[in-house]
């Protein structure tokens, strides 16, 4: 059943569950479960992701979803190029990534099933984070979770013991955890005042055109399929056929959103490649008639006179709408 909501929402999850699904089945192999079991506790999961299939094909988005959730975060690969793996958490990591592979090369063979599947689960994540995708930080909470495990195993023998390495380990860890944490939050704690700032300025009613590689629109309407990240997804979706990337001159023009960015949305292929590439921009004549600098660089809030008001949802509509 985990499969089947993985490859409905969590894409990202399938490969760990691909192997723990393969593991499973040496394990009831080697246990000589009987077959009907197994194919009995399939039916469910078998059922699910054949109605939704079926569901998908119906409603004519199968093509749909899988460009939108595998072909795409395979292209994204290439989009990220060297910085691929280069998210800052990963330096979080090292201390405990070694200790887990301590971890392993002395318990592999002398620990139990579960210690096992684990190993298997941490060495199948590490290499993926190292060598395939890791460019945020949930990225790698699969696994922190399995390191986390196998740490605990080596620390609880070094403590039986009471070695020396005990009071080493909680030296170095202490003293790396308050290098990691304020690098991690200088990279992570940016645009906080700017994310209040148009989070408290807009209505429900309000679009919002995000900016290069960022997205401000969460609590806003979309005016475009990309809601984020523009010079980025949206390059990604229409190469492999999702849908045509948005001309901003003409989403300002049709929906006058309550924010806009006027700087220039780059190619994030090239950016990544130490190159700079002007995808697109709003028109200056465009700003200069409907929009008002902000405390922002680059960030423009809509003239009062253009401004809707009195927005109330529109329960024929089904959506938030200003009276006209």
């Amino acid at each position: 059943m985990a499969f089947f909501i993985s490859f409905m929402f969590t894409q990202k999850v399938l490969v760990i569950l691909g192997i723990l699904g393969l593991i499973s089945l040496f394990v009831f192999y080697k246990n000589k479960a009987p077959i009907q079991d197994i194919l009995y506790s399939l039916i469910l999961p078998i059922l699910c992701t054949v109605l939704f299939v079926a569901y998908l094909y119906n409603q004519d988005a199968l093509a749909l979803y899988w460009k939108s959730n595998y072909l795409f975060n395979v292209v994204m690969q290439k989009y990220y190029g060297v910085n691929k793996i280069s998210v800052v958490d990963h330096q979080m990591l090292i201390l405990s990534s070694l200790l887990s592979i301590i971890s392993i090369l002395f318990g592999f063979y002398k620990g139990n099933r579960y210690f096992r599947i684990i190993s298997v689960l941490f060495v199948v994540e590490l290499l993926l984070r190292c060598f395939y995708f890791s460019i945020a930080p949930y990225y790698m909470l699969p696994m922190m979770i399995f390191s986390c495990c196998l740490n605990s195993v080596i620390i609880e023998k070094i403590i039986n013991k009471k070695h020396i390495l005990v009071f080493l380990f909680l030296a170095v860890a202490v003293h790396y955890s308050a290098i990691s944490k304020s690098k991690y939050l200088s990279v992570r704690g940016q645009n906080r005042d700017f994310a209040t700032y148009i989070s408290r300025n807009i209505e429900p009613c309000d679009y919002v055109l995000s900016g290069f590689f960022g997205n401000q629109s969460i609590m806003s309407k979309d005016p475009h399929y990309y809601w984020s990240m523009l010079g980025h997804i949206d390059m990604a979706g229409e190469e492999i056929g999702i849908y045509p990337k948005p001309n901003v001159n003409d989403v300002v023009l049709t929906y006058l959103p309550k924010f806009i960015y006027s700087g220039v949305y780059w190619d994030s292929y090239s950016n990544n490649r130490n190159q700079r590439v002007a995808i697109q921009q709003v028109s200056s004549e465009i700003v200069d008639k409907y929009y008002l600098p902000t405390p922002f660089t680059d960030f423009k809030i809509l003239k009062y006179e253009y401004r809707g008001k009195n927005c109330k949802y529109n329960s024929q509509k089904k959506e938030w709408l200003y009276e006209k």
